[in-house]
């Protein structure tokens, strides 16, 4: 939202859903219902399909945990980065990436040397 220039306060007056459900969502404590993603997507002007999209991986998650991120093929430790990093602006996610990267490079210089048999 902040991408937006919208703040939750603003978002439920423009939407007509309550602030409290607002500040829920997010903070990710629950989902959207069909009615209130209608109201969202057109209170920001964003395309309500894509939003389902996004609200159906969510609602996978939530009820099938680890077993939703293994079902589409990726390692349920980085589910979290999955959801979280397009939400990101471009300069954020180039900070995202360059400091996995510098943690890589640590940890590959921190590791024995294997030592070869004769």
């Amino acid at each position: 939202m902040v991408e937006l220039g919208i703040s939750a306060k603003d978002l439920s007056t423009r939407s007509s859903v309550t602030y409290e459900h607002i500040r829920k969502l997010i903070k990710g404590q629950c989902l959207p219902s069909p009615v209130c993603l209608r109201k969202l997507s057109a209170a920001l002007d964003m395309n309500e399909k894509e939003m389902l999209g996004s609200v159906e991986k969510d609602r996978a998650v939530f009820r099938f945990g680890d077993a939703a991120w293994e079902a589409w093929g990726l390692n349920p430790r980085v589910g979290t980065f999955y959801m979280l990093f397009p939400v990101l602006t471009r300069p954020e996610q180039n900070f995202v990436v360059r400091q996995a990267r510098g943690l890589m490079a640590k940890t590959r210089d921190r590791r024995p040397k294997s030592r070869s048999r004769k």
